[in-house]
């Protein structure tokens, strides 16, 4: 799979055959992040310069296909406007719209994604089964204009923030799926 600066396409590949093979259509902006599912290869999470991350199943692919045969698969969930501020949404909602996200990230329990803003320096993290309402969200100082990186295990989030510091934060699930952020 390859992400795109085209405004709207993911774009899924045989490299054997070296051709694209299917069009993931949905977003509005360039695509900044993609992620497959930790054990289904066949279920992604992209997040988007439009400000929203959508949920990609392959195996639910259209049967109309393009004039190079390539399949058009559209998404099976999109959350837009997923880091805006309640204000913001109300407010300024087209101009506050192109918050972007920068990664997401499926994480080990299967169900749960992480998503950063790029312009908010929040790290969200939804439940899949139901992506209404962010679970909870982390930042050690809202105010800031800092930037968040996830590792690759899920086990941490290292943020750089405005006062000149670094905070690696430690994801812990515990009991019944609850997640517990805690600075290490």
């Amino acid at each position: 799979m390859t992400a795109s600066g085209d405004h709207n396409n993911i774009k899924v590949w045989d490299i054997q055959e070296k051709k694209c093979t299917a069009i993931l259509m949905g977003h509005t902006g360039s695509v900044k992040s993609l992620c497959p599912h930790p054990t289904n290869p066949e279920i992604i999470v992209s997040g988007s310069r439009d400000g929203s991350f959508a949920l990609w199943d392959m195996r639910c692919n259209s049967s109309s296909k393009n004039i190079h045969g390539e399949i058009a698969i559209c998404s099976t969930a999109v959350v837009k406007g997923a880091h805006l501020f309640p204000r913001a949404k109300r407010v300024r909602r087209r101009k506050a719209a192109s918050m972007s996200i920068t990664p997401v990230l499926y994480l080990k329990d299967e169900v749960s994604i992480a998503t950063a803003g790029a312009v908010d320096s929040i790290v969200k993290f939804w439940d899949t089964r139901s992506l209404k309402n962010v679970v909870t969200q982390t930042s050690p100082h809202l105010e800031s204009t800092e930037k968040s990186i996830i590792s690759p295990d899920a086990a941490h989030i290292l943020s750089g923030s405005s006062d000149g510091n670094a905070y690696i934060w430690q994801v812990r699930f515990v009991l019944l799926g609850a997640l517990d952020i805690g600075l290490d």
